[in-house]
């Protein structure tokens, strides 16, 4: 379906203004580039899946008078899942900010924002608010920056205690900064929210430079740097609520991270090569820790803690173009390495710091993977294509050596390697311009092996092979597509000679698709869906390469329905679906249904566009289920959104 340039324009206007909201929630800093479109939309969304519900409902409105600018926000998203017991949940935001432009490079205005949070189940954050207003400005002293400071005032409710006090913050924004041909780019996020007892800190910040030697030669640099700090309400037991003369604890959550990224393209090696190289450093520290400490009596668990995480990142690729034939090489180098701390406490016997230490000990781990791959096409004929790609990877997992631990009996080693081996081959056939055909055969190969001896039985290839083909045809009035595919899966241990309680064991597939649509007339329509698999599970002796089948599973599904065009981008449909699942298991040689669930009733959906100013897009469909040793049962399943636009 083809959208107008209008109605395109308005959905986009509607998904920014969707995602600058977003922002806005997180970092309470206002938007900058949609204030100038005059326009307003109203969303709402019902949806029943199963037992869940969920109504969600959204207001957006950007509009420019003169110097003035306005933007105005509220959405709310309701759940309501009918279980034992029932849960709802509701969150509604709210937001509202105007500036008025003084001069040419500066202009000032306020802001509100309100959230509200309730959930009728007694968990941590099940019931929050937070409220906060303010003043902020933007000053443009050069094209290429810009800088938005803001202040304000907020309250925030968590676990029933409201807290309050002033916030700042700033956004800082370089574009294109060119100097001596190299051009920058830079922006910096700053929040602090003060509010008595707990603080928030945001910060996010990112450094770019970008060199552009020649047309196909290009150089960029970019550091990044972001500190988050979250303080929480927790509650306290009664001997420690007892002992400080409070009922909370504030737990901190401090992030930090580091990344470094090197990146170089050169194009056009001998006009027939192209080479990429990308290196990535990221460094990041998570601390966690509590304000309040029972020291007595001495426990493990009174400990902050700490984690350390360290990656690499290099890759590169090669490209070359030789007639017809089109080779893709790459090759990239991961390294990950992850370290559990625990800062120690002065007053508690260092036997107990020995034991948290060991605790998070078993934690740390770092692994090591080397990816290999190749992407290969060759024109045979016209748009007739054969494709090869191979991949090869290789991870080294490592954890602490036992050495590293008193009580060595209770560590469970994860060391590992494993060996990914996948091939595949596709061959494309133009027929007409109306149809085309493809047959794709892929290998696939996994080889698991646990270093030590306490995990080994687990030790194991397994093996996938898949055979498909695809078939489309499209005319103006009749289209379809049509995939054939078989697949087997064979997970073989190495040691089931060895160990009776491992055994190997085989999965196969034959699967059926077909979608079809065909043109009854310049307004009605039919639509076929259709889908068939038929799976077999059972024990594998992969010596003899023979198979015991255990279990069968026959799947049909499908929906037929019947359509009208309204106009060319309005439409009803009306129909029915399918849905039935048999399970089938081996009593010896006999098999014998296990299980029957089928599913069947009507459907309808609707895609309705009024006037450029309304959008109505509906799905619905009832389920009358019948399984086996089960009452049967009706579910009504319904999806509606609408859209209006001012």
């Amino acid at each position: 379906m083809f959208l107008n340039s209008n109605r395109l324009n308005r959905i986009t206007i509607f998904f920014l203004l969707f995602v600058c909201n977003s922002s806005f929630a997180q970092n309470v800093l206002y938007i900058d580039s949609l204030l100038k479109l005059n326009n307003s939309e109203i969303a709402t969304a019902y949806n029943k899946f199963l037992n869940i519900h969920n109504f969600s409902n959204a207001l957006n409105s950007a509009y420019s008078i003169g110097n003035w600018e306005f933007l105005a926000s509220n959405n709310f998203n309701s759940t309501f899942i009918e279980a034992a017991p029932k849960i709802i949940r509701d969150d509604n935001l709210f937001l509202f900010t105007t500036r008025y432009k003084v001069l040419e490079f500066l202009k000032f205005g306020g802001f509100m924002k309100s959230r509200i949070v309730t959930d009728n189940r007694k968990i941590g954050l099940s019931n929050v608010s937070e409220n906060t207003f303010g003043i902020l400005s933007e000053i443009k002293p050069v094209n290429a920056l810009i800088i938005q400071p803001l202040t304000g005032y907020k309250l925030d409710k968590q676990l029933e205690q409201i807290d309050k006090g002033f916030i700042y913050g700033a956004d800082a924004f370089l574009n294109n900064f060119e100097l001596s041909q190299y051009f920058f780019n830079s922006n910096v996020k700053y929040l602090n929210e003060n509010l008595g007892p707990r603080n928030n800190l945001l910060l996010n910040s990112r450094f770019e430079v970008l060199k552009e030697f020649t047309k196909d030669i290009r150089n960029s640099f970019s550091l990044d740097f972001n500190e988050v700090k979250r303080d929480f309400y927790i509650k306290l037991d009664s001997s420690s609520a007892n002992f400080f003369q409070t009922q909370f604890n504030i737990e901190s959550r401090k992030d930090n991270t580091l990344s470094i990224t090197e990146s170089l393209l050169y194009n056009g090696i001998l006009e027939i090569i192209d080479f990429e190289f990308s290196g990535n450093l990221f460094l990041r520290s998570v601390k966690r820790s509590t304000l309040y400490k029972l020291l007595t009596p001495p426990s493990k668990n009174v400990f902050d803690t700490r984690v350390n995480e360290f990656r690499l990142n290099i890759s590169s690729s090669l490209n070359f173009r030789l007639g017809n034939l089109n080779s893709n090489f790459k090759f990239i180098y991961s390294e990950r390495d992850e370290k559990h701390l625990v800062e120690n406490l002065p007053n508690i016997p260092q036997n107990f710091y020995l034991d948290r230490m060991e605790d998070e000990l078993k934690k740390n781990n770092s692994s090591v993977r080397i990816q290999l791959g190749s992407d290969n096409s060759l024109n045979i004929y016209g748009k007739d294509t054969l494709f090869l790609n191979l991949y090869l990877s290789k991870l080294k997992y490592d954890t602490p050596s036992i050495e590293n631990f008193s009580n060595k009996s209770s560590i469970f080693r994860d060391d590992r390697d494993e060996l990914l081996t996948i091939g595949r081959l596709t061959y494309q056939k133009y027929f007409s311009h109306f149809f085309y055909t493809s047959v794709l055969l892929e290998a696939y190969m996994n080889h698991l092996v646990y270093i030590f001896a306490e995990r080994s039985s687990n030790n194991n290839w397994n093996r996938v092979l898949r055979l498909r083909s695809n078939s489309n045809y499209r005319s103006k009035s009749f289209s379809t597509s049509n995939t054939f595919e078989v697949l087997a899966n064979y997970t073989i241990y190495d040691f089931e000679d060895l160990l009776q309680t491992t055994r190997s064991f085989s999965f196969r597939q034959f699967s059926f698709m077909d979608s079809t649509r065909l043109a009854l007339s310049n307004k009605f329509f039919t639509a076929l869906f259709f889908g068939l698999k038929l799976s077999e599970q059972g024990s594998l002796n992969w010596k003899s390469f023979s198979t015991k089948p255990m279990r069968h599973i026959n799947e049909l599904s499908g929906e037929l329905k019947f359509g009208m065009m309204l106009s060319n981008f309005s439409n009803i449909n009306l129909g029915f679906r399918l849905f039935s699942n048999r399970e089938f298991r081996y009593e010896g040689n006999e098999k014998v249904e296990a299980s029957n669930v089928l599913s069947i009733g009507p459907v309808i959906d609707l895609n309705i566009y009024l006037k450029e100013n309304l959008t109505l897009v509906g799905y619905s469909w009832i389920e009358f289920i019948s399984q086996t040793s089960q009452p049967s049962k009706r579910i009504i399943n319904f999806n509606l959104r609408a859209v209006f636009g001012l």
